[in-house]
C-alpha cells in the first residue's frame, strides 16, 4: 500500500495557476511544468471539496469530465503512461484512498515529483472563498501566477466556443437588461476581481502576474520574470523547453475515460498561439445586439492591468 508518510524536506513548494475558464491558464501551467525545476499536472480539481469522498461523490454524471485531469496526472505517475487501462487502474487507486483529506491526495502528487514543484490550477474553486482559504492555510508558501489576457480577445475566443457556453455555464449575463444578454466581460471581470481579493492576503514575493500577450510578444523578459516569480530556474536553456507547451506529457486530449482535463483550446492547440490582433477596450462589442461597450468597472481594471 502506498505510504502518506510526511516528506516535507524533499516537497517544493507548489504553483497554483489562476486563470478565468478559457484563459489560456493551462498553456501557461504546461509551460511551468516545461521548466526543469517544476511538474505540471492537468487541472485535478483535488480542492473542489475537502475530501476525495466528496470529491467523487460531487464531481458525477455530467460533472465527472472535471475528474479527467486527475485522472490522467494519477496513471501517468503511478505507470508512467496515458492509456485507458492506466486510467482505469487510476480511478481504483481513487476509489481506494476514499477517506484521504483533499490536501493529502495532493502532497501524494507532490511526493511523486518531488524534488521538483507541483504545478496545478485552481480555475474550478475561484468562486469559492472557502476553498481558496483551504489551500492558502495548507499551503502557505505556495507560489500563485495570476494570468491576465486582454477582455476583448478573451470575450471573443469564449463566444466562438459553442456559442459561449462558459459564459452560459458560468451565468456571465448583463443582468441590467431586459431581458437579460449574454456578455462574457462579466466572466472575465467577476474572476479577476475575485483573485485580487485571494492574493491580498498572498505574500507579495509568492505571487507573479502575466500578461500572456507579453509571452508572445517579449518572450526573453516575461519568461525571466516568470519564473523568477514561480521561484525556478531561469536558464536560457530552461526558458528555451518553456516556449513548447505542447512537449507536456499532458497536451492534447486524452485516452479513452479521461479525454479532457484542460480548457479546450489548450486540448486543440497546445502549442504557444500566434499573437492576436491588437485589441482595444473602447468599442461596441460585437458579440452584443445592442452594441454596448465594456462596463466602467472592467475598462478601469483592464487599465490597471496595462491594457488600452
Amino acid at each position: 500500500m502506498t505510504s502518506f508518510a510526511p516528506k516535507q524536506a524533499e516537497r517544493a513548494a507548489p504553483i497554483f495557476v489562476l486563470s478565468p475558464p478559457h484563459g489560456l491558464g493551462g498553456h501557461v501551467a504546461a509551460m511551468l511544468g516545461r521548466n526543469p525545476g517544476a511538474y505540471a499536472v492537468p487541472e485535478t480539481n483535488i480542492f473542489y471539496t475537502q475530501s476525495v469522498y466528496s470529491l467523487v461523490r460531487e464531481l458525477t454524471g455530467v460533472m465527472s469530465p472535471r475528474l479527467h485531469g486527475l485522472l490522467r496526472a494519477l496513471a501517468h505517475l503511478l505507470t508512467g503512461e496515458q492509456s485507458q487501462a492506466s486510467i482505469e487502474l487510476a480511478r481504483r487507486w481513487l476509489m481506494d484512498r476514499m477517506h484521504l483529506p483533499a490536501y493529502q491526495l495532493f502532497d501524494f502528487l507532490r511526493d511523486k515529483v518531488a524534488p521538483l514543484a507541483l504545478v496545478d490550477r485552481l480555475t474550478g474553486i475561484l468562486n469559492n472563498p472557502d476553498q481558496m482559504a483551504y489551500v492558502h492555510a495548507h499551503y502557505p508558501n505556495a507560489r500563485f501566477v495570476h494570468v491576465l489576457r486582454h477582455p476583448r480577445s478573451f470575450c471573443t475566443d469564449v463566444m466562438a466556443l459553442g456559442k459561449g457556453a462558459i459564459a452560459q455555464l458560468t451565468g456571465s449575463y448583463d443582468e441590467a437588461t431586459q431581458p437579460q444578454v449574454l456578455d462574457p466581460q462579466y466572466l472575465w471581470l467577476e474572476t479577476h476581481q475575485t483573485i485580487l481579493r485571494f492574493l491580498q492576503d498572498v505574500d507579495p514575493g509568492h505571487q507573479h502576474q502575466l500578461r500572456f500577450e507579453d509571452v508572445l510578444t517579449q518572450r526573453r523578459e516575461t519568461l525571466h520574470g516568470l519564473c523568477h516569480g514561480a521561484g525556478l530556474p531561469s536558464s536560457v536553456q530552461a526558458m528555451s523547453r518553456m516556449i513548447h507547451p505542447e512537449r507536456s506529457p499532458f497536451a492534447g486530449a486524452g485516452p479513452l475515460g479521461a479525454v479532457f482535463g484542460d480548457d479546450p483550446e489548450f486540448i486543440k492547440s497546445p502549442g504557444l498561439p500566434q499573437p492576436d490582433a491588437p485589441a482595444t477596450l473602447p468599442g461596441p462589442l460585437p458579440w452584443r445586439p445592442d452594441g454596448e461597450h465594456f462596463c466602467t468597472d472592467l475598462r478601469k481594471l483592464a487599465e490597471e492591468f496595462g491594457y488600452s
